[in-house]
């Protein structure tokens, strides 16, 4: 017998489930969205500093946010335009 668990979005399992032949049966459980899921802004400040100071750059940091947290791409951004205000 195998079993194996995934956790994620939806939109990365569908990704990562697309990619393999799956055999047998499987159990889907999901949950609504909560407010345990928002990412603050000043915690994606906090995050992108972290990134750009340990020498990855902007655009790197942004991706890398937008990906692990699902968000819209234009928000992170926008947030690293405040960080870079911010610091002059």
């Amino acid at each position: 017998m195998h079993e194996e668990i995934q956790r994620g979005t939806l939109r990365h399992l569908h990704t990562k489930m697309s990619d393999i032949s799956t055999k047998g049966e499987f159990v889907l459980i999901l949950s609504g969205f909560s407010e345990d899921h928002y990412v603050s802004d000043s915690l994606l400040k906090e995050e992108l500093q972290e990134i750009i100071g340990s020498g990855k750059s902007k655009r790197d940091a942004v991706k890398e946010l937008t990906s692990k947290y699902q968000l819209s791409k234009r928000r992170v951004y926008d947030l690293s335009i405040e960080i870079s205000v911010d610091e002059t």
